[in-house]
């Protein structure tokens, strides 16, 4: 589904600023990107998280922490020094018939890469701005996703030391007072981003993006 959506959108009339447009444009894949960027994402997470729980609990915390660093940290440092610019490359030989060379324009590419300044793009002029920045592109659900497993970790190791022994209701009731307190501090992580920052707006500061809201 992934592969199909980011395929698509080379062909959907909504994405202008994509790296690769081709013809002709499609009114059918323009509703087949919404209704797939909708779920996608969401429940891919879903899935990690769900077997994040089996995952942590036939290893040491540690060695789960490492694997993750392993399997997804250092392929997140590696496709981002090399891929994700020369996606951006392709955008810019598309714009520019004077483009530059694209190890001239990688190294501009890092040093925006270093610039701690958090940048949300949320119009045009900003846009146009930092067209050129560094994007992580695809990976920024990487990064999101690394993030969350530390935060199972160390919710993971929080449990352990407060870890009392319930069996049958009490344990329900565990898993329901768990449930409502992430549900309220996520609806309130969201009031609080929302206003702030519109839904759709992006953010940007190093090699990371992700939308704030």
């Amino acid at each position: 589904i992934v592969v199909f959506m980011h395929s698509a959108c080379a062909y959907s009339n909504m994405i202008p600023w994509w790296s690769v447009q081709e013809m002709p444009k499609s009114q059918a894949l323009d509703l087949f990107v919404l209704f797939v960027d909708g779920f996608q994402m969401p429940l891919l997470f879903f899935i990690s998280g769900y077997f994040t729980y089996f995952s942590i609990n036939k290893r040491p915390r540690m060695e789960f922490i490492i694997s993750k660093f392993k399997r997804i940290g250092l392929p997140f440092v590696a496709v981002g020094l090399f891929l994700t610019p020369y996606i951006s490359y392709m955008g810019i030989r598309r714009l520019m018939t004077d483009a530059p060379g694209f190890f001239s324009f990688w190294k501009f590419q890092m040093k925006t890469a270093i610039d701690f300044k958090l940048v949300l793009f949320s119009d045009m002029e900003t846009a146009l701005k930092h067209w050129m920045d560094y994007s992580d592109w695809h990976l920024w659900f990487v990064f999101v996703l690394l993030g969350f497993y530390m935060i199972y970790a160390a919710y993971d190791f929080l449990k352990e030391k407060i870890k009392q022994p319930g069996t049958g209701n009490k344990k329900f009731l565990s898993i329901s007072a768990a449930l409502g307190i992430s549900f309220f501090i996520m609806g309130l992580l969201y009031a609080i981003a929302y206003t702030h920052v519109i839904d759709w707006v992006w953010g940007k500061t190093l090699i990371f993006s992700a939308q704030p809201v």
